[in-house]
């Protein structure tokens, strides 16, 4: 009777705790479900023609990289924005900024005091602007401050992370004003999620309607981009690598 009672205790005890520890984690178990799951579930969206890409060292867009690719030469210049949604990842815009920079006419970036699940934080990216390191970017910036919020009990933290991005439409938006001869091609995308420079101005110079990202034309497909790493040398004597998801992959001294 006595260890029947125990078993008892003991079954009580652990759904107890097994209920409290997926109550307290319901948003990251619920995300790594939906992630896991998403291949049985999803469809993929956008285009499905994917137009490789040639390059090497050097190779400038010209007539017969236009043609290599399928593509035509566009009727006047046009802008590239590339808009992001900021929270930490400082340096993985740093390294963003300087890729870019060439082939970007504006950046637009979209910060918030709040994470997607309402965890208060400190706007970093103002007095990033200040730093050396940011400065020389700060002319083709334009930043948004937008006031994040608690998700309301039950809500999904992607209604939030939706409501962010609707904002930042809308900053593109306001900025879409004479002398624009044509709309700007728009790169959205994560803040991890680079793509190479060289690709970027094969889109700018040349499009046919299918590689492109401005008005009338699909979106690019981005799941294909290379994951890759790169090094910070954070103290003197000291190299870390750090994946483009920004997690450090590895340290060692030198």
């Amino acid at each position: 009777m006595v260890t029947i009672r125990r078993r008892v205790v003991a079954i009580i005890v652990v759904l107890i705790i097994f209920i409290t520890v997926t109550l307290y984690y319901r948003y990251q178990i619920q995300n790594a479900i939906s992630y896991a799951s998403r291949p049985l579930w999803d469809t993929p969206e956008g285009p499905t023609n994917i137009i490789p890409h040639f390059y090497a060292l050097g190779l400038e867009p010209s007539p017969a990289v236009c043609k290599l690719h399928g593509v035509e030469p566009r009727d006047g210049d046009r802008q590239v924005w590339d808009a992001v949604l900021l929270s930490t990842e400082l340096d993985l815009l740093e390294v963003r900024l300087n890729e870019l920079d060439m082939v970007v006419d504006r950046f637009f970036v979209v910060e918030s005091n709040r994470t997607f699940t309402g965890i208060p934080k400190k706007p970093i990216l103002q007095d990033a602007l200040l730093s050396p390191q940011f400065a020389r970017f700060r002319p083709k910036i334009t930043y948004l401050l937008h006031a994040g919020r608690i998700p309301n009990k039950g809500e999904s933290p992607f209604n939030v992370e939706r409501e962010h991005r609707l904002a930042m439409t809308k900053l593109i938006n306001s900025a879409i004003s004479p002398p624009l001869t044509a709309a700007p091609l728009v790169i959205m995308s994560d803040v991890d999620e680079i793509p190479a420079a060289h690709t970027v101005a094969l889109v700018k110079e040349f499009s046919n309607g299918r590689a492109g990202g401005g008005v009338g034309e699909p979106r690019w497909k981005s799941g294909d981009l290379r994951v890759s790493m790169y090094i910070r040398i954070q103290n003197r004597g000291e190299i870390i690598f750090y994946g483009m998801r920004g997690g450090i992959v590895g340290k060692f001294s030198v």
